[in-house]
């Protein structure tokens, strides 16, 4: 009887009878029925998904028996779709995987449906918190739709998850590229007025919010409700969707503090799903009320939210949504804390993190956790760690136990794991610096949970804990570009695989460029959008091919092996140096200072007034020095200089022995603008002030340079020098308008000539005895084509920093400029660039980072070190102290001492209002500091000609003494 209603209707479709009244049974006619089953099955989907799923059994049915392959995936897929919309996951499973399994086998791994059943099985993965498995499906998924050369609006399904999986991951920038992406082909085949692009919009609102873009978020929220309403039937799917939009908005007004409206929205979402009968999302309502009970800190009422959202997730989901549980169990756990229940909030986070490894077995004890490989939905997991390592820090501070520092200090470094573990997930430098910045607060807590335990116990294994916890967070990105460089040339690589990736990178890099200038129209810009997400997707597979087919290649890249304070201390650069590593948190800072037999770790007092202090000091510094200096001058000069020395170097110099002869400044954060050679040693005179050229400065001891890193200054001194190449290339170009400026700094749009370039190029190239390119021939394409071949390269030009996106910031020549952007596609294999030029050293300051710099850009294009400015530079002086350092350099000092020696030169000479340390100060030397292998006769064709020249008197005395003997 259950089945008459679809067999009238059948009936109505047209359902072939034979004359005798008996129905077909031929092979075609069976086939007929089976497609007017599964249309049946789609009309009655709208009204009742439970009649939907008969027919749709019975079309299955239908299909078999004259197996029609392509119908008998197709209907499967549909099956899995339905019953995930059902919320009966068991199901799901099942037919999304018997989907895939059957698919292979009947119509091969090439075939556009089996492209269809990864996507749908992707779907398993992603609400079980496997990201990188679904990420992988889908990839597989898109890669059969590119070959069958499927319709742009059957790949934006693909396009749409491989978004959706993206966000989770935490990589943002990727996917909005991605949601994009599906968007614009949606858009150009469906119109705007249509459930897939509502759920487009939905999900790109979804990642702004994560990026705190709010407005544009509930832009999106707003234009996916406004579509929603349009569309001329409902469903519990669209009304799913509706309630979504409504808990994003009160998402939103949560995290703006607007209460009032999020509970609005909180309310309206719940009437939604009683009257529609959509209880699937029902969960997150309550959820959502815990968060705003929890905010008017009604702590009992937040808790009974918390624990309805649970049984509801339970009973509708069961095991199929451990994230969004866990989810919901951590805010549980945190409103038990915030009510007084430390220890329950404790167990709370222990079930939490037993939700997302439930291979693990569950634990009380509070220091252990899940390794990260065996961990689902790794960026939560990640959250709740980090909350149970900040519980057990409070009740430390609570009741004095050892106990709760050592349970959070475990605590801390498992998140720190699973943070580098995450890291390598997230493919744009834009995503990994989110999750740098986002990190910060739990590195800062383990450094803090070190030094305490440091100070209770006085054991160095805390030290090297705090040490690994500072370089984690540190000039990531650049150590990532240094191992990959490294990797490609221990990786066995084919010649052609290396250049199609250059290739790759070439043409991703003219389409940035073209995007970044902003010089087009939007559909001009649209189309190089297009071009660069191809060319980015071509550049993904080949990287992944590189890393499956070469496995050195691999290990290499991601050889993140924790640095040893031992290897430091073992290296020939330690036999006279101290390395001082900087942390600077939110609300502390720490330095560690190691030396060949020496290890200080301590913290930095009232940082944050200091860093305010860093900030006037170097301004002071940067602007060009009065003529007439008045007493107010130096004494600002003295006070700061001295009081910034004190609390940041005065800790560790003044314990220091005579033997160590030069500082290795690990900078961080604001800590990355200050010159630390100007610091002074000693206080002010009370009567009166000296003159800058008398003043106790930290460089008439100590050589000073700076790394981005220690494990960058490791790698640095463990790389293989530089092939012997031509000794000096130097560049000094002349500019059109025939102006002269005083600085090597860009004003205005035109750039003006430079009295003193040329000339501090010649006579530095005549003393090295190297090769030149002045005036109008120091173009560009000369640069680029001579620069792989120099062991030094030395640019005396104009730059310009763009703060507002430091890919854009540029060094010049005569005809054309090379961006940080152009930097990263050169091949140098300089030891030593010298930038000679304005603020070569200065950029955008991204936290954990450093300077985004061209300096930066210099050392992942190859050079071992750069010389660089920190302020726009005078034009006459630096020429002067550039001639210096190179007369120490060829001498055979190290660069660090040869920059020194060439200050301290020039101070000794100059007038008093040319003393100022405007002047002379803003260079500093950063990576391998060794001397150069340059020898005292200049180039290496120099060399060639002496040594042939030698061995042409050696015959001739040869001869000679023969002639004598006969």
């Amino acid at each position: 009887m259950r089945l008459f209603p679809y067999l009238l209707l059948l009936v109505l479709l047209g359902s072939p009878v034979l004359a005798n009244g008996q129905s077909a049974t031929s092979e075609e006619d069976m086939s007929i029925s089976g497609d007017q089953l599964y249309a049946l099955g789609e009309k009655v989907f709208e009204s009742s998904m439970d009649s939907s799923v008969s027919l749709f059994e019975q079309a299955l049915e239908s299909y078999e028996v004259v197996q029609n392959k392509e119908a008998i995936i197709k209907s499967i897929n549909t099956l899995a779709t339905v019953h995930y919309y059902r919320n009966d996951f068991v199901q799901y499973r099942h037919y999304a995987e018997e989907s895939v399994r059957r698919a292979a086998e009947m119509l091969g791994t090439q075939h556009m449906r089996y492209g269809e059943s990864l996507n749908n099985l992707n779907t398993l993965f992603y609400e079980l918190g496997d990201y990188s498995k679904s990420i992988a499906l889908l990839e597989q998924s898109l890669q059969v739709q590119e070959q069958n050369q499927e319709h742009p609006v059957e790949m934006a399904f693909s396009y749409h998850n491989i978004g959706k999986v993206y966000r989770k991951k935490g990589d943002y920038p990727k996917a909005l590229s991605y949601l994009k992406r599906a968007l614009e082909f949606r858009l150009d085949s469906l119109g705007r007025i249509d459930y897939n692009i509502a759920k487009t919009f939905f999900d790109m609102g979804q990642v702004y919010a994560d990026l705190e873009r709010r407005d544009t978020a509930r832009q999106y929220f707003t234009d996916c409700l406004d579509i929603l309403g349009q569309l001329p039937s409902k469903n519990k799917r669209i009304y799913k969707r509706v309630v979504a939009c409504h808990h994003a908005l009160a998402e939103l007004c949560l995290a703006e503090g607007e209460l009032r409206t999020a509970f609005q929205y909180v309310d309206k979402a719940l009437a939604l799903e009683k009257e529609k009968g959509t209880l699937g999302r029902q969960s997150y309502s309550y959820e959502l009320l815990g968060e705003i009970y929890q905010q008017q800190k009604r702590h009992s009422k937040a808790i009974a939210a918390f624990e309805k959202a649970i049984d509801i997730s339970q009973d509708s989901y069961k095991d199929f949504s451990w994230p969004s549980q866990a989810r919901t169990i951590k805010k549980m756990a945190l409103a038990l804390a915030a009510s007084g229940q430390s220890k329950a909030a404790l167990l709370q986070l222990q079930l939490a993190l037993h939700k997302l490894s439930p291979t693990s077995p569950a634990t009380e004890d509070f220091a252990q956790n899940p390794a990260a490989s065996q961990l689902l939905a790794p960026a939560l997991a990640l959250d709740i760690i980090h909350q149970k390592a900040k519980l057990c820090r409070w009740l430390y501070q609570k009741n004095g136990s050892l106990d709760w520092l050592d349970a959070a200090h475990a605590n801390y470094l498992a998140a720190a794991r699973l943070s580098r573990h995450l890291r390598q997930s997230v493919q744009t430098s834009e995503g990994k610096i989110m999750l740098a910045a986002n990190s910060l607060p739990l590195f800062e807590g383990g450094i803090q949970t070190a030094f305490q335990l440091y100070q209770h116990r006085q054991d160095r294994q805390y030290i090297q804990q705090a040490f690994q916890l500072i370089e984690a967070n540190k000039a990531a990105l650049l150590l990532d570009a240094l191992l990959e460089e490294s990797a490609r040339g221990l990786g066995h690589i084919p010649d052609s695989l290396l250049q199609q990736e250059k290739r790759l990178s070439l043409e991703r890099t003219f389409y940035q460029k073209k995007i970044l200038s902003q010089k087009a129209d939007s559909a001009t810009v649209k189309k190089w959008e297009d071009q660069l997400f191809e060319l980015s997707r071509q550049h993904e597979r080949l990287v992944q091919q590189l890393e499956t087919q070469f496995p050195l290649y691999h290990q290499a890249k991601y050889d993140r092996s924790p640095i040893d304070i031992d290897d430091l201390q073992q290296q020939e650069t330690f036999r006279n140096s101290c390395l001082i590593n900087y942390f600077v948190g939110d609300s502390s800072s720490f330095a560690l200072a190691i030396g060949p037999e020496q290890l200080y770790f301590y913290q930095i007092e009232q940082a944050s007034s200091h860093l305010e202090q860093v900030h006037h000091f170097h301004q002071s510094l940067s602007l060009p020095a009065r003529r007439t200096l008045g007493p107010a001058d130096y004494e600002a000069y003295e006070t700061q200089g001295h009081q910034l020395y004190r609390v940041l170097l005065a800790p560790v110099l003044d314990r220091l022995p005579p033997s160590i002869q030069s500082l290795i400044i690990i900078p961080d954060h604001q800590l990355c603008y200050l010159p630390f050679g100007l610091l002074l040693r000693q206080a002010p005179p009370a009567s009166s002030p000296l003159p800058f050229a008398q003043l106790p400065y930290v460089l008439r001891d100590y050589d000073i340079h700076y790394d981005y890193s220690a494990n960058i200054h490791l790698q640095n001194a463990q790389r293989p020098s530089p092939p012997k190449s031509r000794a000096f290339l130097g560049f000094a170009p002349s500019f059109a308008d025939g102006g002269v400026s005083q600085q090597r700094t860009c004003t205005g749009q035109e750039l003006s000539n430079l009295r003193c370039n040329q000339d501090e190029v010649s006579q530095i190239a005549e003393l090295m005895n190297g090769d030149v390119s002045l005036g109008t021939a120091a173009d560009r394409k000369t640069f680029e084509q001579q620069s792989s071949q120099y062991q030094i390269i030395h640019l005396a030009t104009h730059a310009c920093v763009e703060e507002s996106n430091a890919l854009l910031s540029n060094i010049h020549f005569a005809d054309d400029h090379l961006s940080n952007i152009d930097l990263k596609n050169l091949q140098l294999q300089a030891d030593l660039a010298v930038l000679s030029a304005c603020n070569t050293g200065s950029g955008p300051l991204v936290r954990g980072e450093g300077v985004m710099s061209l300096a930066r850009s210099f050392m992942t294009a190859g050079c071992m070190s750069t010389v660089v400015s920190i302020w726009a530079v005078n034009d006459c002086t630096t020429s002067e102290i550039m001639g210096s350092f190179y007369r120490s350099l060829k001498d055979g000092h190290s660069k660090p001492h040869a920059l020194r020696l060439a200050k301290l030169d020039y101070l000794s000479t100059a007038r008093e209002e040319f003393a100022h340390p405007y002047y002379w100060g803003a260079f500093i030397q950063t990576g391998r500091p060794s001397p150069l292998s340059i020898g005292t006769s200049g180039s290496w064709t120099s060399l060639v000609f002496w040594g042939i020249g030698l061995l042409l008197l050696v015959i001739l005395a040869a001869l000679g003494l023969r002639r004598q003997v006969s």
